[in-house]
């Protein structure tokens, strides 16, 4: 018999950095309908949460990170945090409408452990809450970006 994964310390967080208010709004009833306890902080661009990851010692255990905002995109973002100390942990996972391959294969080469679509239905953003609340940890270790890097 499997045990249940157990769920993120109060002292770890999710980031989620998006500029849609409306996919924010599905993650944050997600997250609510799950009643899974976690830190929840949201950004609407690039910018703010790379001023804000500046100001921390320690990033968030996992970052749900969109492609393109306004300001600096997702792909920026996640270029200028990798620089930082405390995001070296971080799982990142990059979300996105686009399954543009270019995209992708940059998401992986700057660091993302995956890359997901984003979903349309309340019903489908569950699952992702799921995952951001229990999976990052094993993520973290699984080996996605060596299977995506350019030659």
């Amino acid at each position: 018999m499997i045990n249940p994964p157990l769920p993120l310390l109060e002292s770890e967080q999710i980031w989620v950095a998006d500029d849609c208010e409306y996919i924010r709004l599905m993650l944050l009833r997600g997250f609510k309908r799950s009643g899974r306890a976690a830190q929840v902080r949201f950004f609407s661009d690039g910018n703010v949460l790379v001023q804000h990851a500046a100001k921390v010692v320690c990033g968030p255990n996992v970052l749900l990170l969109d492609i393109e905002m306004p300001g600096m995109c997702g792909l920026d973002a996640l270029k200028r945090l990798r620089t930082f100390p405390g995001f070296a942990q971080t799982t990142v996972i990059v979300f996105s409408g686009s399954d543009n391959p270019d995209h992708v294969a940059e998401a992986y080469n700057r660091g993302a452990q995956m890359f997901l679509r984003k979903p349309g239905s309340l019903a489908e953003f569950e699952p992702i809450t799921n995952l951001l609340t229990f999976g990052a940890d094993s993520l973290r270790s699984l080996p996605f970006a060596h299977f995506f890097r350019r030659i």
